[in-house]
């Protein structure tokens, strides 16, 4: 903080402009809503009006003006704190005389209608306002604690630039995939992670991107946060009488094509929406778990069978919120090589990145950040891991087959990825994700995260590759080597298999395929530089995973072949659904390309 000097006309402008076109709404009926309370406004004291009412009303829009989601009241033994939550960190606003806080709860009270009297009860409520011409909820809380009641306001804009899908921070890949996932005519699609990780901003875009004219969308929340026009939005009450099936019952006869579910909180819930899924419906919908894997297997210890979870889980989302580093005052910094051990990322290639530090300026209030994005963790629902879940895989496996089969994105890598573009920090990244020891089994080069991250699926890792290839595994076999090369007629001379998921750490083995295609092409009086190698096996990788991509192949053969006076690539495996089938029979392999 700096000490500057200004006219006390200009100090008392500032201070007036703080409290402008804000107030609140009591609510309780059309008629009282037309009878707004002005906050700030200077004659409420100047005419005997109770201070609590400007000490409330100054809490309330300031907390607005500085961007915070919640404002925390809280009796101590000699004080009445206030603290501020500013993306996602706590920060202390001031203390008040602990004399004040009776009146102060008391005054929050009469304006979201709980009863004054009842000091024994934890309570809720809700407060309409406007502040600085934004239309805000606030819902309130109070708890009963040793020093008197402890008072939470949650902040809740009804117009906010996050509710959008483009806002939500997903990276190129993660977008394109839950775009389209978000257009799948049924199915389940849940918004996973732990409280304050954005689920409900993540909901509320996706079913605001939904929301036109061909599609009827009808929702059951408790409560229904933001009012999206156009959706037919529905409250929970469970003093109603009513159960999660009783509403999708009712819901499914309003002929929905979405139907949105506020949380799945209970098996009954969980029950409610894969019958209405099973229906043909699609269905989306938030829950509590650390991660995607997690969720699959908290809807099994639900009693949910696994055939139906298979059959209706389409996609699982898991996501956090971490704080975006100001860019004003950001400074570049190296990692520490302590920090990536917990991001299970190989360490090359790490200098050719630049990554940044906080420092703080007027801008960020000092704190070096300003405004949250989220890191995800985006699970298709693909054969492999319905296989998986059939078989009652536990969370580990399920990830492990999404990494390799499925090119799964772990949160870790979603945020690495964000903070090699400077978008967070590392540090950040791990205050709000734990460690996936199942991701270390099959570990990425930072390349490798980056082009999955970017939906560039073809780019190879940067490899060095020997300048001796190694000798030829057993499973390779050469037909003809040596000089008897150049007589030898028309056929194939050299085999190699390699595993789809793998082939890009098999670089030693390709680069034994290139030796002797190189040695071929000479001895055919074909010379081929050694610099090609490089080329050479981008294409291998490329091949392999496009077959993998395109025809699920858990395999591929290159054979090396000499046809008219050259030798050509035979590529050969097997499509997903002749797999099954060809081990039981051990048939040949199909035929699958051919290339010059």
């Amino acid at each position: 903080m700096q000490p500057a000097i200004a006219p006390a006309k200009a100090i008392q402008e500032a201070i007036t402009k703080c409290f402008e076109d804000a107030s609140l709404k009591l609510g309780r009926s059309v008629a009282e809503s037309k009878k707004d309370l002005i906050i700030g406004e200077t004659q409420l004291s100047q005419q005997g009006g109770d201070k609590v009412i400007t000490v409330v009303n100054y809490l309330i829009t300031h907390a607005v003006l500085e961007r915070a989601s919640d404002i925390h009241i809280e009796p101590q033994e000699k004080s009445l704190r206030v603290r501020y939550r500013i993306d996602g960190i706590l920060h202390h606003k001031t203390d008040l005389p602990l004399a004040l806080a009776a009146n102060l709860v008391s005054r929050i009270k009469v304006l979201c209608g709980l009863d004054i009297a009842e000091r024994r009860r934890h309570q809720d409520g809700r407060i309409e306002a406007r502040v600085k011409d934004q239309d805000i909820d606030l819902r309130v809380s109070t708890y009963v604690s040793a020093y008197g009641e402890s008072v939470v306001i949650r902040i809740l804009h009804r117009q906010t630039k996050l509710v959008d899908v483009d806002s939500l921070g997903f990276s190129p890949v993660n977008r394109a995939q839950y775009m389209e996932i978000l257009e799948y005519p049924s199915g389940i699609i849940l918004v996973t992670g732990p409280t304050g990780s954005g689920k409900t901003t993540s909901l509320y875009a996706s079913t605001s991107h939904l929301n036109r004219m061909d599609l009827k969308i009808i929702t059951v929340e408790d409560p229904v946060e933001y009012t999206i026009q156009g959706v037919i939005q529905g409250k929970y009450d469970p003093k109603l009488g009513m159960s999660h099936s009783d509403f999708l019952k009712s819901m499914m006869r309003q002929d929905p094509d979405v139907i949105m579910v506020g949380e799945i909180r209970d098996p009954e819930a969980a029950d409610a929406v894969i019958q209405a899924a099973l229906t043909g419906h699609k269905v989306v919908s938030t829950f509590h778990t650390d991660d995607t894997a997690g969720a699959i297997l908290r809807l099994m210890d639900m009693g949910i069978e696994t055939f139906l979870i298979s059959s209706t889980v389409v996609s699982v989302v898991s996501q956090r919120l971490v704080r975006v580093l100001c860019p004003d005052c950001r400074e570049p910094k190296p990692p520490d090589p302590r920090l990536l051990d917990h991001f299970c990322i190989l360490p090359t290639g790490l200098d050719r990145f630049t990554f940044y530090q906080p420092k703080g300026c007027p801008n960020c209030k000092g704190t070096g950040f300003k405004g949250r994005t989220g890191i995800h963790e985006l699970l298709v629902v693909n054969d492999a891991i319905r296989d998986a879940i059939l078989a009652h895989k536990t969370s580990s496996q399920i990830r492990r087959v999404a990494r390799e089969k499925g090119n799964l994105i772990s949160i870790h890598e979603d945020g690495f990825y964000k903070a090699t573009l400077g978008i967070t920090t590392l540090e950040e990244v791990l205050r709000v994700v734990f460690h996936h020891e199942g991701d270390e089994i099959v570990a990425r080069s930072p390349d490798e995260v980056i082009a999955l991250c970017e939906g560039r699926f073809e780019a190879a890792p940067q490899v060095s590759f020997p300048e001796v290839p190694p000798q030829t595994p057993l499973e390779e076999r050469p037909m003809v080597t040596g000089e008897g090369l150049s007589s030898l007629l028309e056929g194939e001379i050299y085999r190699s298999r390699f595993d789809t998921h793998t082939i890009r750490s098999e670089t030693e083995r390709m680069a034994g395929v290139f030796a002797v295609y190189q040695d071929c092409k000479r001895k055919l009086g074909h010379d081929i530089e050694p610099d090609l190698m490089k080329d050479f096996v981008d294409f291998l990788i490329d091949t392999a995973e496009r077959l993998k991509r395109t025809q699920g192949a858990e395999f591929v053969e290159f054979s090396l072949e000499v046809k008219d006076d050259d030798v050509v690539i035979r590529v050969e495996s097997l499509p997903r659904e002749e797999l099954s089938v060809a081990r039981s029979q051990e048939t040949g392999l199909r035929q699958v390309n051919y290339l010059k």
